[in-house]
């Protein structure tokens, strides 16, 4: 993807607000989402920007969720994933998980689901 706008409009469809970035796992969540995700475990928290130029965003295959590409080693702490470049030329490809607050991959839906019993 060369335009990070695609990566803008379709993370914005998703979020509730301002995004964030999980230092501990590398999840991006809705900044509101910051309390339920630290049900999981108490992280910190840095803001995720989608407009500069090496903004990369991929989908874990194995739980489904969007992770900031700089923070690929520390989800790799929690599981060793394999990673796909998230196709953002959709609006809507992504949602919020009620219950973490992490953003997802639509299509990754089942696989996070079962992430939670």
């Amino acid at each position: 993807m060369t335009d990070s706008n695609y990566l803008r409009d379709a993370l914005k469809a998703a979020a509730q607000g301002s995004l964030d970035s999980c230092t501990l796992c590398g999840a991006i969540i809705n900044r509101s989402y910051e309390e339920a995700h630290s049900h999981f475990h108490q992280g910190d928290y840095q803001p995720f920007a989608t407009d500069p130029p090496g903004a990369a965003v991929e989908t874990c295959k194995l739980c489904g969720i969007l992770v900031n590409g700089s923070y690929q080693d520390a989800h790799n702490k929690v599981h060793q994933a394999d990673y796909e470049p998230f196709a953002a030329d959709a609006p809507g490809a992504a949602e919020t998980c009620k219950l973490c607050g992490i953003l997802i991959n639509r299509s990754y839906q089942d696989a996070h689901n079962r992430g939670h019993g």
